[in-house]
């Protein structure tokens, strides 16, 4: 270690404007990289495989025998979660349509499967609904269907705004993005 620190005291001395401390560490870690064994190359397989029914007397490991540990990054998907019911209004007021505060619904008198939904107070007629997964949408436009009163839903990922003009909903739709399903008796596939 002294004769390397000697070597890059004397590059130092030859170079006059370079940042020591940053070249003591960098030293440092390349040495700490060789003496450990690590190599530029890559970890190659086991150079020989000991069998359990001949034992060598004279086995000595080499730095290729075992390879370095990887680690494995495995992609994950981020939760979806859906947008807040003030969030669902704003977009509503960015495509143009009155929707100056909400009600909110609770209980009974809100959208079957919804953890939260509203209505807007502006007369703009949307019912907003967020929820824990698609199928409780799916669900509440079936339900729709089968009642007799179709409706017209803007579908996204755990929400869904519905309203009873599909122009408005193809307006709200450039803002807010998702799919229109129209609820129609009987249901498809039913």
């Amino acid at each position: 270690m002294r004769g390397l620190r000697r070597r890059v005291s004397h590059q130092l001395e030859r170079t006059p404007f370079v940042n020591r401390p940053l070249v003591f560490a960098s030293t440092a870690l390349v040495a700490i990289a060789v003496l450990s064994g690590c190599t530029a190359e890559p970890a190659s397989t086991p150079a020989a495989t000991t069998s359990a029914s001949a034992p060598s007397a004279t086995a000595t490991p080499s730095p290729t025998s075992t390879p370095a540990p990887t680690a494995t990054v495995v992609p994950t998907e981020a939760p979806v979660v859906a947008p807040t019911l003030e969030d669902m209004r704003l977009w509503i007021t960015a495509a143009g349509f009155p929707c100056d505060s909400l009600t909110v619904r609770e209980g009974d008198t809100g959208v079957l499967g919804a953890v939260s939904d509203a209505t807007c107070n502006s007369g703009a007629g949307f019912v907003l609904a967020t929820f824990a997964n698609q199928e409780d949408i799916q669900a509440v436009v079936d339900l729709s269907a089968e009642s007799g009163e179709p409706g017209i839903f803007l579908v996204g990922d755990l929400w869904f705004i519905s309203g009873e003009i599909p122009e408005d909903l193809e307006t709200l739709r450039a803002v807010a993005g998702g799919e229109i399903i129209e609820a129609v008796y009987p249901p498809v596939g039913g």
